[in-house]
């Protein structure tokens, strides 16, 4: 199964937008998210969800698989640092 590449970006910059407006709500976002991003590269670790909202306050560029081009992540530059 293929997962598109802007559509982790996507489902990383909304999970990182709901966590900063209200966390307890926005829980099942980040483990979606998660989820997407190992179907997309299915080589790297599973990741928790704690650890994915730990990497969110970076700027995606910075921790997100080589394989997934900077032309998707330019858009969600800022979600990353939604906090």
């Amino acid at each position: 199964m293929e997962i598109e590449h802007g559509n982790v970006v996507y489902r990383l910059a909304a999970a990182a937008k709901a966590l900063a407006k209200d966390r307890p709500s926005a829980l099942p976002m980040p483990m979606e998210a998660a989820a997407t991003l190992w179907v997309a590269d299915p080589s790297s670790p599973r990741r928790s969800t704690a650890d994915l909202e730990r990497q969110l306050k970076r700027p995606l560029e910075q921790w997100l698989p080589s394989e997934i081009p900077a032309a998707h992540t330019s858009g969600a530059r800022g979600a990353s640092h939604a906090r």
